[in-house]
């Protein structure tokens, strides 16, 4: 097939026979060496290194990739790394490589120059969330991309752009970051650091974190300047906690940003501890509520049982493990007291046992019996 091809440039017959050689070896050896490895890494490189016209490169391209279609997973992934640094590398065999497995494909992902972002945009769109996630720290993006990015809204995404410094984040993305790190501290603290970042946008973050973010905020912006911020919130927080929701039931627009949230599936067991943490029960409330399909007044009444048993059921019919089980209850705790910060442990024992005899099977059924 390639023999006037191969005639016409002998050293290219020479480098496909050690190409073919090489790799017969190294696919039939039991734990192949490093050094095996880098010799037939380098027959690759020499290959794509020739100066050849573009019909001649095409056809190289076709025997390599046969090659690699064939490899193994060590020898795709050594291969991707050596050409993510090269930048003269046919677009075709770079596109094969980015679209490999995320072991395979991260080096050219974060790396490569060969791709132009609308390449990266496909791939964003056509991929799982590790493609995104590798995307989203190249050192260069266009706003297109940004926004493609924040656009999956994937948390590990998100963060990965807040922690990219070499990048300035688009206004769109922006929007889309701070909802996101409304209820994300992991994506707020890097958010916050930003420079790119308005300070009415890291305003409306106040009070949605901890003490700890707060007082980073102070650092940043010195106290003078965010007290005016930090009172009005901290207010309508007050309000919103103490007055509008004495019995922690969430009103309409925490039910309605609840329901949004799962259906990006946002709301994780992490995500609702986290606002539990920070104090926003009425909140929880609603993420719980809409994450085991039980109505807000619903939760509010079993999470008052002294016993967990309720508590319990749900946890286990939605696939929560004991840890997660166990922080919920416990931060939890001034529901079922009336603001009592003492904690018995023959209630924590209780509930425990709760959760120790329900199997997911048994908390489903019951579940079943209690949704909207």
């Amino acid at each position: 097939m390639y023999s006037g091809f191969i005639e016409k440039k002998p050293e290219i017959g020479q480098l496909l026979v050690r190409l073919y050689d090489n790799h017969k070896l190294y696919s039939i050896s039991n734990g192949p060496s490093e050094t095996a490895r880098e010799e037939l890494i380098g027959i690759f490189a020499d290959l794509l290194e020739l100066k050849l016209n573009p019909s001649e490169t095409e056809t190289i391209t076709d025997v390599l990739i046969g090659i690699i279609t064939q490899a193994e997973i060590d020898l795709r992934a050594a291969l991707s790394e050596r050409l993510a640094a090269q930048n003269d590398v046919p677009l075709r065999m770079v596109l094969y490589l980015a679209n490999d497995e995320i072991d395979v494909a991260l080096p050219i992902l974060q790396k490569s120059k060969v791709l132009s972002d609308m390449d990266l945009v496909y791939i964003v769109k056509s991929k799982k969330a590790d493609h995104a996630r590798a995307i989203a720290k190249r050192p260069k993006m266009t706003d297109i991309l940004i926004n493609a990015l924040a656009d999956t809204e994937d948390l590990l995404t998100a963060i990965s752009l807040a922690r990219n410094v070499n990048i300035t984040i688009t206004n769109y993305a922006i929007d889309k970051l701070t909802d996101m790190a409304k209820v994300s501290e992991e994506l707020a603290e890097p958010l916050i650091d930003r420079k790119d970042i308005p300070k009415e946008m890291i305003a409306s973050l106040y009070h949605h974190v901890g003490q700890a973010l707060k007082d980073s905020l102070d650092k940043k912006f010195g106290a003078q300047e965010t007290a005016s911020a930090k009172e009005s919130i901290d207010d309508i927080l007050f309000e919103m906690e103490n007055d509008a929701h004495p019995d922690f039931i969430p009103d309409m627009a925490m039910m309605i940003r609840a329901d949004n949230m799962m259906a990006k599936r946002l709301i994780t067991a992490d995500v609702m501890i986290d606002n539990l943490r920070r104090g926003q029960t009425s909140f929880f409330v609603a993420l719980f509520s809409v994450y085991c399909g039980l109505e807000a007044q619903t939760v509010v009444n079993i999470l008052k049982q002294k016993s967990g048993q309720g508590l319990a059921i749900a946890c286990r019919a939605v696939g929560m493990m004991k840890p997660e089980f166990i922080n919920i209850f416990l931060l939890t705790h001034r529901i079922r007291t009336d603001g009592s910060k003492v904690i018995h442990k023959s209630e924590l024992g209780s509930a425990l046992k709760s959760f120790d005899r329900m199997t997911p099977e048994m908390a489903s059924q019951i579940l079943n019996g209690k949704r909207h």
